[in-house]
């Protein structure tokens, strides 16, 4: 499951990406082979950080599904 991390909460895709001009037809972010995809190129290459920024500033993080 992807999330989108803020400095104090964890937000779903669907609570941000549908509202996203960078989102895919489906309001989901752009990911390709683990990479964040949506608008490279319209932005300055950010330094390397431990999970990928999306264009609107959120770090983009893949959770492990935790169904028991």
């Amino acid at each position: 499951m992807v999330v989108l991390l803020t400095d104090r909460e964890v937000l779903s895709t669907g609570q941000v990406c549908r509202q996203c001009l960078y989102a895919n037809t489906e309001g989901e972010p752009r990911i390709h082979d683990g990479k964040v995809t949506c608008g490279r190129g319209l932005q300055a290459p950010a330094p390397p950080t431990k999970s990928p920024c999306c264009p609107m500033g959120f770090r983009v993080v893949d959770m492990p599904n935790s169904e028991a």
